[in-house]
């Protein structure tokens, strides 16, 4: 099973050649041109990884970092950033961004952050346990499954738990 990526960024050249990079390199991406339905997207979907543009007209990607965060969705975000201010990067980070690389970036660095952050992620038992967590809240809220046995996203939650244990961190 490939990893899903969410790639959000306004510059539909930019998205779609790192889509076609990405897929290139097996995974799944899902672009979004904007962060205004990130939080559902990720909600539904639980993305391994999101990769998120800083500078977007409408919400910006800080503004979406902290939203996601506020929200206690923990899946691992790379900010991508044209700017190269120390005091952005420093933002990121207190806001809950795993990394970030420079726009335009080298293709096999893009490749090698996404792989290291993915890695530290899918070991983290923590990640695991806010999956979980992010599954029981949705389960009383699901607009697919309206009863209670409603089943989104539940077997991936746990295997992602069940490895997280099987795995030292």
């Amino acid at each position: 099973m490939a990893n899903d990526i969410l790639l959000i960024d306004d510059d539909r050249v930019i998205r779609s050649y790192t889509a076609q990079l990405l897929e290139g390199a097996g995974y799944a991406v899902t672009e979004l041109e904007n962060a205004d339905g990130m939080i559902q997207h990720v909600r539904l979907h639980n993305p391994d990884l999101i990769l998120l543009d800083y500078h977007m007209p409408g919400m910006d990607g800080l503004t979406a970092l902290r939203e996601l965060r506020a929200k206690r969705l923990s899946n691992p975000v790379i900010m991508l950033t044209g700017d190269s201010s120390q005091q952005i990067i420093v933002q990121c980070f207190r806001e809950g961004a795993n990394d970030y690389i420079y726009k335009p970036y080298d293709e096999d660095y893009l490749k090698l952050i996404i792989g290291r952050t993915m890695e530290r992620s899918s070991v983290s038992l923590k990640n695991a346990v806010y999956g979980l967590l992010q599954f029981a809240r949705h389960r009383g809220h699901c607009k697919i499954d309206a009863d209670a046995d409603c089943t989104c996203g539940m077997s991936d939650a746990v295997s992602k738990a069940i490895d997280a244990t099987k795995t030292p961190s």
